[in-house]
């Protein structure tokens, strides 16, 4: 560039020297001023306060006007100095301009190619990192992608890294999906009302916590599994209630039975007795029986060699009484002739029978006095009253 083209501002400059008679204004207002220092409003001084206010005033309005007067004057040299500036100032604008625009143009179109290429970027990154839309819409073209400065180099570097970025996220979403799945189906195996899985993913899409939306899926869970064991316990409760109800419905269906019957045997039995009664009031002819018909002995213990001896030497004629209560079996009263006791008694084995007998207080007398008067063993082992 030759010299010529050059620009050497070169200046004159000589500081403002202003000044006027400050130190002698300054005394004699100074002493005016003194006067009013002591003012005090009355009604006796309001007049006077109002003139010394007057002419307080005109003291400062004319100190002002002073002042802008003589600054006007000093300032003529500055705002000629800033009026031929400005003038050189206009004469370069207008040819900067036109280049400014130009540049501006030629700078927005580079924004614009590095704004294209970083979609492209973007759009085949997304490709090769498999995103899904929702992942690949989270690419964004960054502000510094327009610098001028910026390569385009740095541009996919910045892309590429967006999008392992993204894939690493959709893979960790994909994961807690599946963990939110296999909760839900994990937790529905131990209830009976099921829970529903979108419930909870939708959940997790809002707000994207995996660890509070485990939380909520295995509380619910519990609160369903807490009420169902409830329920089924109180079932359960319920089914053994009915149960001994039935149970007790039962055993007293058959106490009534049982006692029933045993009305009908004991009505059976005393008419029975009055049969007998009358049958032996009637005649007093009693029919011989064996000891074994009396009371059922078994056969393989008997001694036939005695029994067939006894048999030959008892009377034909003996005395019987019958008691319904003793099983409904006749019992013998005499069993036994004047001329071959002794030899029976020498003879005959001793046997011991058990007999459970029920019948009311007659007939139980009657059977007691039996017993005693045919010197047969005995002993009550228990005794209690059915009804």
């Amino acid at each position: 560039m030759e010299e010529s083209n050059i620009l050497t501002l070169k200046s004159e400059i000589k500081p403002a020297e202003m000044g006027f008679n400050a130190a002698e204004i300054r005394t004699l207002l100074d002493r005016r001023l003194n006067e009013y220092r002591q003012l005090v409003v009355t009604e006796d001084t309001q007049k006077g306060c109002k003139n010394a206010k007057s002419e307080l005033a005109s003291f400062r309005v004319k100190l002002d006007k002073f002042r802008k007067e003589k600054k006007k004057e000093a300032m003529e040299p500055i705002d000629s100095f800033d009026k031929e500036v400005n003038e050189l100032i206009e004469m370069v604008q207008k040819v900067e301009k036109p280049l400014n625009d130009a540049l501006d143009v030629y700078e927005e179109k580079e924004r614009q190619k590095k704004r294209a290429f970083a979609e492209k970027k973007i759009s085949e990154a997304a490709e090769a990192h498999g995103l899904r839309p929702e992942y690949a819409a989270r690419m964004v073209v960054k502000k510094d992608f327009m610098n001028l400065t910026k390569t385009l180099k740095s541009i996919k570097e910045d892309v590429e890294a967006q999008a392992a970025a993204l894939e690493k996220q959709q893979a960790e979403h994909d994961r807690n999906i599946a963990l939110v799945r296999e909760t839900v189906e994990t937790e529905n195996a131990r209830i009976s009302i099921k829970l529903d899985a979108a419930e909870f993913l939708e959940d997790f899409e809002k707000t994207d916590d995996i660890l509070e939306t485990i939380r909520r899926i295995k509380r619910r869970a519990e609160n369903i599994f807490q009420q169902e064991k409830r329920l089924e316990e109180e079932r359960l409760e319920r089914e053994r209630l009915e149960k001994e109800r039935l149970e007790r419905e039962r055993q007293e269906q058959e106490r009534l039975e049982r006692e029933k019957a045993e009305r009908e045997r004991l009505e059976q039995m005393n008419r029975e007795h009055e049969a007998f009664a009358m049958q032996n009031h009637a005649s007093t002819e009693r029919p011989a029986i064996h000891d074994a018909d009396v009371f059922d002995i078994p056969p393989e213990l008997y001694d036939h060699e005695e029994w067939d001896q006894e048999k030959s030497n008892k009377s034909p004629d003996v005395n019987m009484n019958s008691c319904s209560a003793c099983n409904d079996k006749i019992i013998p009263s005499d069993i036994e002739t004047s001329s071959d006791r002794p030899a029976l008694e020498k003879r005959e084995s001793i046997f011991e029978v058990s007999f459970r007998v029920r019948g009311n207080f007659a007939i139980l007398r009657e059977l007691n006095n039996y017993l005693k008067g045919n010197g047969i063993e005995h002993e009550v082992v228990e005794q209690k009253k059915i009804k």
